[in-house]
């Protein structure tokens, strides 16, 4: 019902807590069922509150999509209260439900937010890397919020490209906080410290065997620069 595209900009779970990015997605829709509470009815939720998960609700939470599905909701009730007038149905519609389930009802729904200028789709698309080592585990770690990315990776995990040490860093710190252990985040933290004038940068292999051997962890073989691929796979063992 609406088209959204926001970075996912992590937000802070805890008091100090390093901020982070997830990347920007590619252009994405958003079904108007992410509008209909499972157990209730004649109730429609245009929030962060919808049907996003956590990860998700970073870029969902912003105003343009948020007035977006507000108008969504508008018409969707006006249609729901004059489905037969609109000719959707011989009979009223029950429901949020009912609507939601009715390919026909939700075509009308989107006919008429198209005339009032809505848009459906983007001629930018995502990049596909399902066949790169290290896609499995980077999407599993990116629904928890665990595989941050610069901005300049849209629509892409960037498997191939070379992670930056910052990046590496935040994945491992909002683990720790979360989970623990103490001594774990302690060591990550340091390292923060001491490589400040390289978060920015590509991170070294040398350098991650240095904090993989301070968290008591065996060395990543392999040559310059360390993946983000190959930091998908390490970050899946390291964050169970």
């Amino acid at each position: 019902m609406a088209l959204g595209g926001y970075p996912l900009d992590g937000q802070a779970y805890f008091p100090g807590e390093t901020p982070y990015l997830l990347g920007t997605p590619a252009p994405y829709g958003v079904p108007f069922r992410s509008l209909v509470p499972q157990e209730l009815r004649n109730l429609l939720v245009v929030s962060q509150a919808a049907g996003f998960d956590s990860v998700a609700a970073f870029s969902a939470r912003v105003v343009p999509l948020q007035m977006a599905l507000g108008e969504a909701a508008g018409v969707a009730v006006a249609l729901l209260r004059k489905a037969p007038q609109a000719g959707l149905m011989k009979v009223p519609l029950a429901d949020f439900h009912e609507l939601a389930a009715s390919g026909q009802a939700l075509e009308a729904l989107r006919k008429r937010l198209a005339q009032r200028g809505a848009r459906f789709s983007s001629p930018e698309g995502g990049r596909v890397e399902a066949e790169r080592p290290g896609y499995r585990e980077a999407v599993a770690l990116l629904r928890r919020g665990l595989f941050a990315g610069p901005y300049y990776l849209k629509g892409s995990l960037g498997l191939s490209e070379p992670i930056l040490l910052g990046d590496f860093l935040a994945n491992l710190e909002h683990y720790y906080r979360a989970k623990g252990p103490e001594e774990r985040l302690r060591v990550v933290l340091k390292a923060r410290e001491l490589f400040r004038e390289e978060l920015q940068k590509p991170l070294k292999r040398f350098t991650l065997n240095q904090l993989l051997q301070a968290l008591g962890e065996g060395k990543l073989s392999g040559a310059d620069p360390v993946t983000r691929g190959e930091a998908a796979l390490l970050l899946y063992r390291l964050l169970p």
